[in-house]
């Protein structure tokens, strides 16, 4: 059976030249030249292609037309045909063509457009027989040709245990990855790993395992991209999210085998390093659950390796003197070997609520962090999201009140750092901006004025 194949572009010299270049190709049949957006969709479908050759010099060409072609039954493949003037191959991929081919066509360009033609029909086969794909909404990619963003790797930690900080690293993860759609990976980075607890995943692949066959290998710190696929565990439906999970550590002891300690600890930390840029390479957004322990290696590279660390605390008293505390030691450590480092650290308040009698701006000026987040006390649903496996922003058709604010605090961190997800949030019922609410009278702050001093007084 032929190929059937769609050349889309307004340019008749440039449509010329490739069908010329397929015409002596029986496995490859052109089918249709589509000049326009609402063309290319109707002819992919009446005329049943495959495979759409697109130049980005169609009229009317929106970013958001390879990603409406994946979402057509049975989905539609891409290939790019970039013209000589701007780098449309690079954004074309991005925007999820399966290949593309450079115009005009020269004589090596043509001898590779079969074979890219043959590997996006192959794509669009395995994305309807496997249904391993599911493509991003079609206008978020609009919205993101517009106002852009970058992968991130974000450091989630906190001195102090017990302030949420898996809570919030699960759930900011499971907002990318699987609502946002976008390729994201979760590791545990905590010597009582429990991300995968919260999440009901198993524990047999893990972040010991991963360094201690990498240290065992005594041929070099690198993981490869084989190695770290190894280790990972996938989070729930493959056709619906796109996270995958690297489990910490499953049980407290294995944090001090002799293979991580003494001699060993530099290359734990540098095994570390290079599994955050590897998983920088695979994935979008890689989200670190932190332990307390910044002098455990693998938590000091997990925040060295970051591009942002946000130093999770709640509005009471304890747990902002235990991140002050912590903080200030951090810095000094930090700044020692890269101050860069400390240049990224920022605020998450967890928990929050006005009842503590504690404003966030105080919780700002006494950590002199800027805020980067806040999310609001859960109350119980916090305990049946973990009780039942499923992370709070997967709830938010079914909560109210300060349940909903608090997922909805959750997705406002997600959309800082992916501006799309405010579209993908409103439609699970989500809200992300500021909330009405009843003017009341304003706490007294003396309590952390006086916390304010001590601090000043102890510097």
């Amino acid at each position: 059976m032929s190929i059937r194949v769609l050349i889309a572009t307004r340019n008749w010299q440039d449509a010329g030249a490739v069908a010329a270049a397929l015409q002596d190709l029986n496995e490859i049949q052109v089918v249709g030249n589509p000049r326009s957006y609402q063309e290319v969709l109707d002819d992919a479908q009446s005329l049943g292609a495959q495979v759409v050759l697109l130049s980005p010099e169609l009229t009317d060409y929106r970013p958001d037309l390879v990603a409406a072609l994946l979402q057509l039954d049975p989905p539609v493949a891409t290939v790019a045909l970039a013209p000589p003037t701007g780098d449309w191959a690079t954004e074309m991929y991005r925007q999820g063509a399966a290949g593309h081919v450079n115009l005009p066509l020269t004589g090596a360009a043509t001898g590779r457009l079969a074979e890219t033609i043959r590997q996006a029909a192959a794509q669009a086969t395995q994305m309807q027989e496997r249904a391993t794909f599911t493509p991003a909404e079609v206008d978020t990619l609009a919205e993101l040709a517009a106002g852009g963003w970058r992968k991130s790797t974000v450091a989630v930690y906190s001195p102090k245990g017990g302030d949420g900080k898996t809570f919030f690293a699960t759930n900011l993860a499971v907002a990318l990855g699987v609502i946002g759609k976008r390729a994201t990976l979760l590791i545990d980075a905590d010597v009582k790993a429990n991300a995968h607890v919260a999440l009901h995943l198993p524990e047999d692949r893990n972040l010991f395992g991963l360094l201690l066959s990498v240290l065992e290998r005594g041929n070099g710190d690198e993981v490869t991209p084989r190695t770290l696929r190894l280790f990972v565990t996938h989070y729930g439906d493959p056709r619906k999210s796109h996270l995958d999970v690297l489990v910490g550590f499953p049980r407290l002891e294995l944090a001090g085998h002799q293979q991580l300690r003494g001699r060993n600890e530099a290359r734990v930390r540098q095994v570390m390093l290079n599994l955050l840029r590897t998983a920088g390479q695979l994935y979008d957004f890689v989200i670190l659950d932190c332990g307390p322990d910044y002098n455990y290696p693998v938590v000091w590279a997990a925040v060295e390796g970051a591009d942002r660390t946000l130093f999770v605390t709640t509005p009471i008293e304890t747990s902002i003197k235990c991140v002050k505390d912590g903080l200030d030691l951090m810095r000094k450590a930090f700044a020692a070997e890269d101050a860069a480092t400390v240049q990224r650290f920022n605020l998450l308040i967890n928990r929050y609520t006005e009842e503590a009698g504690v404003r966030p701006g105080d919780i700002v000026d006494v950590l002199g962090l800027p805020q980067f987040g806040l999310v609001p006390h859960a109350g119980p649903a916090v305990d049946v999201s973990l009780n039942t496996h499923t992370p709070l922003v997967l709830m938010r058709k079914k909560l109210d009140g300060p349940a909903a604010e608090a997922a909805d605090g959750v997705a406002a961190v997600a959309a800082s750092l992916y501006p799309p997800f405010t579209i993908l949030w409103e439609r699970v019922g989500g809200r992300i901006g500021r909330r009405e609410r009843k003017v009341k009278k304003r706490r007294d702050s003396r309590g952390l004025r006086r916390l304010t001093n001590l601090f000043v007084e102890e510097v």
